[in-house]
């Protein structure tokens, strides 16, 4: 019951934090995903560290335990149009990993 509550809590911030025409959904697990045009690889840095900081300053309460949230956050950008999905995605999660592996190193 705790871990669906937090799910969907970060699932309803990673959607406040996406814009309008992104696309969000869960990946599996605890792994979700964002679909989003950027202009620019520094765009999609800045989106990705503003993801990581917001879901990184939370502390829920659910059923009177407290949860410190945490998120390792991958980024990619793909300039073609003809880009496979599943490279995308491991490539992602690729990213994703290690940014946790500094995360837990530091």
């Amino acid at each position: 019951h705790v871990g669906d509550s937090v799910l969907k809590t970060v699932a309803k911030i990673i959607r406040h934090q996406a814009r309008e025409d992104d696309m969000v959904g869960r990946f599996g697990g605890d792994e979700f995903v964002i679909f989003s045009h950027a202009l620019s690889s520094s765009q999609a840095q800045r989106m990705s560290q503003r993801l990581s900081n917001k879901l990184s300053n939370i502390q829920l309460s659910i059923d009177g335990k407290t949860i410190q949230l945490s998120a390792s956050v991958g980024t990619i950008c793909v300039e073609s149009e003809s880009a496979k999905l599943d490279a995308m995605l491991e490539q992602a999660d690729r990213q994703m990993y290690h940014q946790k592996q500094l995360l837990y190193s530091a």
